[in-house]
């Protein structure tokens, strides 16, 4: 029984319930994996300025963090928070990583829509959760949640406009609605934005590629370029008259286009130490190649479902076979423009991009597995009912094998979620004790004005950011222009903070400790010590 040829009045609450299930399940391993106790650089600056926000009540603070790409965000949580009466950590520790399950439901609406199955609508969603980069930007206190429900709504407008429109006011309606996502999508981050835009704009070049082999007689698809060019102006309107720190984009895209530039038209080798930084975040070596293996089985079943599809389309003779592929329109048409910019940013990496270029890769993964997934069902959804055929027999072995290949993939997805401590070395995570010892700092270290920056005290705790992330998140107020520096192994520091998290990850990482030898310990709560050096003891 393949994604299409179950009855239509299958109720799809079974399906639904069971994907919102996993789903629930993965969300309260994130929380208690580590008692709530996360934080990583980009959940810290986003709480950093939800703060601003919250604390100032304007979108644009003056003097203070504000987000580049969009302010969506930000003003959401904030206005959670007023009404709530919660803190935002709360909101961005505990509660806003459920949103998850609204991810759920739009995603299992939208591939209902396109398999027409609720069981394999539910296959897809799955696969869609087990996806470690979906996963953790996701949970995360960082805004890609919200842009992944925008997207999902602009692709759930599109699709149901091209294959539902019965009468006018029906297009009236979901281009009114089209359009007010997609300007939500550009006040909340305008490069994935643009990203979306970009993806849909090459899925008009790829269906003007096909039309020239076949007249498809799809309902709508030629105005994809409308509404693109519509999500361009939007952009255009944000970026250089609603909200001018957006502006940054710009120098973004420039630096992107220069690596893959580079690449294509430069014989210049990658830098080898990119990818060892990539294997010095993880215990075992290539243990980042071993959990990318069910990223490996999800794009390449899609590109197995996505090349049956292209046959469907293309045999003219077999009209069945047309019919059924033209209500997975939108699965052939969307994949190649997301695959595609995969590709680019995989090439931006290996020419050695770095800060928030290197970024890209993990942002962009998320949404070509938006299509990935549905069109990874597609194809297994085609071979299980001949491998129910062909293992009949072996009913019992076959079920112990799907067990134990879904068990490993589980824990691969928890892995790589949460950064198990276990296996890697790039931590999430904080303990109690450290945040007690950071707060006993902000408490007690001489502050110094943030204008003369190069003589604050710097702090080392440690060869990785992992504390200063939970400085700014937790201790730092956004009243308060003065702070330590958290120092990523430069060679001057004033403090030093010492943990068994701290002396472990600095092991990991094969660096030395600090010399603390005429260091003279002004705290101590059982697990954190730290130290003051004297000007005559530091490095």
């Amino acid at each position: 029984m393949n994604a299409r040829s179950e009855p239509r009045a299958a109720s799809p609450l079974p399906a639904l319930a069971f994907a919102l299930a996993v789903r629930l399940l993965l969300t309260f391993y994130w929380l208690t994996r580590f008692g709530g106790h996360l934080t990583e650089s980009d959940a810290a600056r986003t709480t950093l300025v939800i703060r601003s926000v919250f604390e100032s009540g304007q979108l644009l603070p003056a003097g203070k963090p504000t987000y580049p790409y969009g302010y969506l965000y930000p003003a959401y949580v904030s206005a959670l928070a007023l009404l709530s009466g919660l803190d935002v950590l709360t909101w961005q520790q505990w509660l806003l990583p459920f949103a998850g399950l609204i991810l759920t439901l739009l995603a299992f609406v939208l591939y209902l829509r396109l398999l027409g199955s609720p069981k394999w609508a539910a296959c897809a969603v799955t696969l869609l959760n087990l996806q470690g980069d979906f996963l953790y930007t996701s949970q995360r206190g960082s805004h890609e949640k919200l842009d992944f429900m925008l997207i999902f709504l602009a692709l759930a407008v599109i699709v149901l406009a091209a294959l539902k429109t019965t009468s006018l006011r029906q297009r009236l309606a979901l281009a009114a609605v089209y359009y007010l996502v997609i300007l939500a999508e550009n006040t909340e981050h305008v490069f994935f934005a643009t990203t979306f835009t970009f993806t849909l704009l090459l899925a008009f070049l790829f269906w003007l590629a096909m039309r020239r082999r076949q007249q498809l007689q799809i309902m709508a698809s030629p105005w994809v370029i409308y509404i693109a060019l519509m999500s361009l102006l939007f952009s255009f309107l944000v970026i250089f008259y609603w909200y001018p720190p957006a502006r940054a984009i710009l120098y973004t895209s420039r630096d992107l286009l220069e690596r893959v530039r580079l690449i294509l038209f430069s014989a210049a080798e990658p830098p080898a130490e990119l990818y060892s930084m990539v294997s010095a975040n993880w215990v075992l070596p290539g243990a980042w190649l071993w959990l990318r293996v069910f990223d490996i089985f999800l794009f390449t079943t899609a590109l197995i479902g996505w090349w049956r599809l292209v046959r469907l389309f293309f045999r003219r003779s077999e009209a069945s076979d047309l019919s059924q592929a033209s209500s997975h329109f939108w699965l052939l048409l969307l994949f190649p423009p997301f695959f595609l910019q995969n590709v680019a940013v995989v090439i931006s990496d290996i020419t050695g991009s770095v800060g928030e270029i290197n970024n890209l890769q993990i942002r962009l993964i998320p949404l070509t597995a938006f299509v990935a997934a549905p069109l990874s069902a597609y194809a297994i959804s085609h071979w299980a009912a001949r491998l129910r055929q062909a293992t009949a027999r072996f009913a019992t072995l076959r079920a112990i094998v799907v067990t134990l290949l879904s068990a490993v993939v589980l824990t691969l997805t928890l892995i790589k979620s949460v950064s198990e401590p276990l296996l890697a070395n790039a931590w999430i995570f904080y303990t109690p004790a450290e945040e007690a010892g950071l707060a006993w700092l902000n408490q007690n270290i001489p502050y110094i004005e943030a204008e003369i920056g190069r003589r604050t005290p710097r702090v080392w705790a440690g060869p990785t950011f992992r504390l200063g992330d939970l400085w700014r998140q937790e201790t730092w107020s956004t009243g308060d222009h003065r702070i330590p520096v958290f120092d990523r192994g430069q060679t001057t520091y004033t403090y030093v903070l010492l943990s068994p998290q701290v002396r472990l990850n600095t092991l990991r990482y094969h660096e030395a400790l600090p010399n603390i030898l005429n260091a003279q310990r002004i705290y101590v709560n059982g697990e954190v010590e730290i130290y003051y050096l004297p000007p005559e003891a530091r490095p």
